[in-house]
């Protein structure tokens, strides 16, 4: 039973963090001309991925906050799916944060990574 707990666990996982890579990839690619201009007026790379993980967790933190409340509020249908845990139980609440802010982090470095590669030049050049 936990091996298949386990493989869940690890399925959404990769499913959040593929789907967040996703939108950020997406954010990131339409603003890549606003990363340009900001290089070009002396934002550091760091300052521009800091911005986008910023912008990650700003995602991610009320995504947490309305799956706490969807969790309390499904609590009898939840009892039936998840033995010997209360759907309620603090601690798993805040396992199942404390795993997904690295997650988070992880999926939106390489998107930052972009973001902080942008090229001043062709942003100034562009129409």
């Amino acid at each position: 039973m936990g091996q298949h707990l386990a493989a869940f666990a690890a399925l959404a996982a990769v499913l959040t963090a593929s789907g967040l890579y996703g939108l950020l990839a997406y954010s990131v690619n339409s603003r890549l001309r606003e990363f340009g201009v900001r290089a070009a007026i002396g934002e550091m790379p760091r300052e521009l991925v800091s911005m986008v993980l910023r912008e990650a967790l700003l995602l991610t933190v009320p995504g947490l906050a309305a799956g706490a409340i969807l969790s309390f509020s499904v609590t009898s249908f939840m009892r039936r799916l998840v033995y010997r845990l209360s759907p309620t139980d603090p601690l798993s609440i805040g396992r199942a944060a404390a795993f997904l802010i690295p997650v988070t982090i992880l999926s939106g470095w390489l998107p930052a990574r972009r973001a902080a590669a942008a090229d001043p030049a062709a942003a100034l050049r562009a129409e």
